[in-house]
């Protein structure tokens, strides 16, 4: 008995070594596309880790010790909606965490309104220029009070840094564009220094609930995130059943997706309302939640309509008026065909190529099988072609069987 080793070697030496080569061809193109890739984000960093008396990793980030400053860079290349820019990350233990940004019309005009509050420091001036958010105010706010700190940031945002964050164990910051001469990572450095050294707290943690406003954001986001994935899956898994009244289904199932989602908004603003990073975080959410609560209520009644539906079928003899093909590349095809119900004069449905080809609009007569729906929404089970003489030499063959339909006769 031969081993099923020596088995899968014989089976290769059976291929033709030309499809050898043909594969080889296109995993060289790709391995040299990705090599080139990696080798130029690690050139960009190079030479600023060598004046940093640092060193680089295989991920290609640059890492070391800058006067006592422990540091991580690394390079981001740019994308369609920014530019490429470096990210520099400072080990350091702080009582708190917040973000801050240079404040934007946006966060005044929810101030305004009070859904937000930002963390003051008394500056009038830094305060009308940057926006702190956070979910431990005290410790945020010691740390700001000190002019030094303040000034500190001021020098970073000048240099080029446009966000800093910090989560209690690690400082951020992305500085946009990327710089051009290491002189300019090593005045970040310095100014991150004054930043972070000398802070005087009272007290050893600030007070937070719910966690940190970025771990907050992720949570929040991420459920409404997980809400639309969830909503998308549905709805193309309830595209395998057709409801004939798609637009009363779906104001049908708002009464199961509505209530559900202005409860959770409610929760959002009443926990949240004041919070210096509520609208930050509430607008994107609303957004994902809206259109996953609204998918996924109308797809799981459309699916409930048909898998609980324990009604007998119906069956409906209509001709066949037109054909399309409809979609984003009209690749799709739909017949239209009479319609049975008070108000609507046609209906539509979507059919495979074949059956496309041979119904003929104004000729050919259909035999649709129906149901009612548990929620009274009339859906297609299957739909059977018939030429107009065999649909009459078919309903003469049922009038002398009992219980015989032309549906099955097919």
């Amino acid at each position: 008995m031969s081993s099923p080793f020596k088995d899968i070697v014989d089976l290769f030496k059976e291929i033709p070594p030309q499809i050898f080569s043909f594969l080889l061809w296109p995993l060289g193109v790709i391995t040299l596309i990705f090599s080139g890739v990696y080798f130029y984000n690690r050139s960009k960093i190079q030479k600023i880790v060598q004046v940093l008396g640092g060193r680089i990793s295989l991920s290609n980030k640059g890492y070391g010790v800058w006067e006592g400053l422990p540091y991580e860079i690394a390079y981001k290349p740019g994308g369609r909606h920014e530019s490429a820019h470096l990210e520099l990350w400072i080990p350091h233990d702080f009582p708190g965490e917040f973000g801050l940004s240079r404040e934007t019309k946006i966060d005044q005009f929810f101030q305004k309104l009070r859904f937000s509050q930002e963390l003051k420091t008394g500056d009038e001036v830094f305060d009308g220029n940057f926006y702190i958010e956070t979910n431990t105010e005290e410790p945020v706010r010691q740390l700001f009070l000190q002019e030094t700190k303040r000034r500190a940031t001021e020098a970073l945002f000048a240099a080029g840094i446009i966000k800093i964050e910090h989560t209690g164990k690690c400082l951020m910051l992305d500085k946009y564009p990327f710089p051009k001469e290491s002189r300019e990572v090593i005045e970040i450095l310095k100014k991150t220094k004054d930043l972070l050294e000398g802070g005087a707290y009272v007290g050893t943690s600030g007070q937070q609930s719910f966690g940190t406003s970025r771990n907050l954001k992720g949570w929040v986001g991420g459920f409404g995130a997980l809400l639309l994935i969830t909503g998308f899956i549905s709805f193309l898994v309830s595209a395998a059943y057709h409801a004939f009244d798609g637009g009363g289904l779906f104001l049908f199932s708002l009464r199961y997706s509505i209530p559900p989602l202005l409860c959770f908004w409610a929760a959002l603003v009443f926990f949240f309302r004041g919070k210096s990073f509520f609208h930050r975080l509430l607008f994107p959410v609303l957004v994902s939640s809206l259109a996953g609560a609204l998918l996924l209520g109308f797809s799981w009644t459309k699916i409930l309509n048909v898998r609980k539906d324990t009604a007998r079928p119906q069956y409906r003899q209509v001709l066949v008026l037109d054909r399309r093909k409809e979609g984003k590349h009209s690749d799709i095809p739909y017949l239209y065909v009479e319609g049975w119900k008070p108000g609507r004069v046609t209906e539509k449905f979507q059919v495979s190529g074949k059956f496309f080809a041979q119904a003929i609009p104004q000729k050919t007569v259909v035999i649709l099988e129906t149901k009612p729906g548990h929620f009274g929404f009339e859906w297609l089970v299957r739909v059977q072609i018939m030429s107009p003489e065999v649909l009459v030499a078919e309903m003469s063959k049922a009038k002398n069987k009992t219980g015989s339909n032309p549906a099955y006769s097919l």
